[in-house]
């Protein structure tokens, strides 16, 4: 990513400011649950790209999104614990996708379209342990709680395992989604 070149960058942003702002809506007061199925599929386009720079600049507009809609009443404790735990639950983020877009890359194609759910599993299970305990608050997987066929899953897997679906649901999306614009690309007329 060169700086003479800001459109990635930009569409990096985009895509990750999109999944924070729909993920959060999956959430209370909207409360929009199965939005969380589609939320994450502009941050897993960018991290199929598998290029850390953009990876990065998505995950970091999706946290920075994501929980700062999110978590508006940590103001409660002032502007700077709010924004501290905005930035710090940001970082795992961040710091789970660049480390599964490096991973994506050593993996054979079969397997890549697991690399994202498993990275964001990974960062969310760190974050809700790590440091002091963690902060498990806004766990994709609790966007689920009104959806009965999918808490089934949560009576084997835990909550882990509910993120672990609805990512994978995102990652295939992602996945559909650029063949589909690959065969359009090759194929002009392809759609009317």
């Amino acid at each position: 990513m060169r700086l003479s070149d800001p459109l990635p960058a930009l569409a990096a942003l985009v895509a990750g400011g999109a999944s924070g702002a729909a993920a959060a809506l999956a959430f209370p007061p909207a409360d929009w649950g199965p939005l969380a199925f589609v939320a994450l599929v502009p941050l897993a386009v960018m991290f199929r790209q598998a290029r850390a720079g953009l990876v990065a600049v998505a995950s970091a507009a999706f946290g920075l999104t994501f929980f700062g809609l999110l978590l508006p009443w940590i103001h409660l404790f002032g502007l700077a614990a709010y924004l501290l735990l905005v930035v710090l639950e940001t970082a795992f983020v961040v710091a789970a996708l660049v480390l599964g877009a490096i991973a994506r890359r050593r993996l054979p194609r079969g397997l890549a379209v697991l690399a994202f759910p498993v990275a964001f599993l990974a960062g969310e299970y760190a974050r809700s342990h790590l440091p002091l305990g963690g902060f498990p608050w806004g766990g994709l997987g609790y966007s689920q709680h009104n959806a009965p066929g999918v808490l089934q899953l949560a009576a084997y897997t835990g909550v882990w395992g509910v993120t672990f679906l609805v990512a994978t649901v995102n990652a295939l999306f992602a996945e559909a989604s650029a063949a589909a614009w690959a065969l359009v690309r090759h194929q002009p007329g392809a759609v009317a």
